[in-house]
């Protein structure tokens, strides 16, 4: 199957590098070697640019042509929430990371994973 993954979006209030989060997804489906992924919408501007060019001044022989791309028969979109609680001077951040595989011919969400993450954060009291 040839998936492409949407960006995972940062639902909490936290400053999520999410993009970072997104191609380590990536990587891991790609170097499983069972799906295909296909660039993303915010990368396929690159590549379609190339082509035009390529069709200016590449020779017939070894230009790309356009209307090639592989369609995508999944995508793949996620988001990140959090919530902290914070009592005696500690504090639990708890992360809740959800993905959804949705068939881009009939729409029908065919897998679903949710992860949880949970991390303590000890403070210091305060010396006032």
């Amino acid at each position: 199957p040839v998936v492409k993954l949407y960006p995972i979006r940062n639902r909490s209030e936290e400053h999520i590098k999410t993009k970072f989060f997104t191609k380590q997804v990536e990587m891991e489906l790609v170097n499983s070697g069972n799906i295909s992924v296909v660039a993303g919408s915010d990368e396929t501007g690159a590549a379609r640019a190339e082509r035009r060019d390529q069709g200016r001044h590449a020779s017939d022989l070894t230009k790309k042509e356009n209307q090639n791309e592989t369609g995508a028969d999944y995508v793949l979109n996620g988001w990140i929430v959090s919530q902290i609680d914070a009592a005696g001077g500690q504090e639990v951040r708890a992360y809740v990371v959800t993905m959804e595989l949705v068939n881009v011919e009939t729409q029908r969400k065919v897998w679903m994973k949710v992860h949880r993450l949970k991390k303590v954060v000890s403070r210091p009291a305060s010396s006032w």
